[in-house]
């Protein structure tokens, strides 16, 4: 998934599932998967349905995390939406750099 991708689907939430004057999801949808239902095992933040929660300098702010380091940043009221990825194998040179194999005996 490109970054541009995943911050439309970032928007789409900030956004309370519109997308100019169309509503393609019901704006409760949103609104509940924003609240706790569980804590995460890593961070213990707040997690609801597929987002982590967390405060950011007093701002409510929703995330989500994906393999390798890709996050996906919502705060509502700055409105704003951020994404940050990364990837685990980078090239160099054309080579592609990855972790050293451990041999198991």
């Amino acid at each position: 998934m490109s970054p541009r991708d995943l911050a439309q689907i970032g928007e789409l939430c900030r956004n309370q599932g519109r997308v100019g004057d169309r509503l393609l999801f019901p704006k409760n949808w949103v609104n509940e998967s924003w609240i706790e239902w569980g804590k995460s095992a890593y961070t213990d933040d707040p997690y609801g349905y597929g987002w982590f929660q967390h405060s950011l300098a007093g701002e409510p702010r929703y995330y989500g995390r994906g393999y390798g380091g890709q996050v996906l940043y919502v705060i509502p009221s700055l409105e704003l939406t951020v994404v940050m990825r990364s990837d685990p194998y980078p090239t160099v040179a054309g080579l592609i750099l990855s972790a050293p194999s451990i041999p198991i005996d």
